[in-house]
């Protein structure tokens, strides 16, 4: 999708909207940001200005870090979702579709550097506040850390059953 970056502000700002309508519930900024940027949706420096100027004319609200869309915001899509290109929007919606966590579950991840030089990564999905998996792994690098807890975002449930599946063989 690469050659696929909206260059129009209105239909950029529309799609963080359709993003966070399709995701259903809040969704963290770092999440958010990862997701747009990774699926290369938005470029990251237009992103941020997006993000600020979606939040002063309160069409999506941040609390916790995390984003969530506001009534205004669900109104003014359902206004103006046509400018967002057919194509895009069946994008989005496949995209979400593939990370978008199953009603009552929570992924979690944290990052953290240690002493040693390496960093604790920490992978939690939760299923309606009880844990199903906690995972603590060292890695060697933050980019290796980054890479795992990004992929843990988009992929827990899957990957969950997959960690399930090798343990019970």
């Amino acid at each position: 999708m690469s050659n696929n970056l909206l260059d129009n502000d209105t239909s950029s700002r529309l799609s963080i909207l359709l993003i966070l309508d399709l995701y259903g519930v809040p969704i963290q900024k770092e999440t958010l940001v990862d997701f747009i940027h990774h699926k290369k949706i938005i470029q990251t420096e237009t992103l941020y200005t997006l993000l600020e100027d979606l939040e002063a004319s309160q069409m999506l609200s941040q609390m916790d870090g995390s984003y969530a869309l506001t009534e205004t915001g669900r109104v003014s899509l359902a206004f103006f979702k046509d400018r967002i290109p057919l194509d895009l929007q069946y994008t989005l919606e496949d995209l979400v579709g593939r990370i978008k966590p199953k009603p009552g579950q929570t992924v979690m991840t944290s990052l953290t550097p240690k002493a040693s030089g390496d960093y604790g990564v920490n992978l939690t999905l939760l299923e309606n506040e009880q844990s199903l998996l906690e995972i603590t792994l060292t890695v060697p690098t933050r980019l290796h850390g980054e890479a795992i807890t990004r992929r843990w975002k988009e992929h827990a449930e899957y990957l969950y059953g997959d960690i399930i599946n090798l343990l019970t063989k």
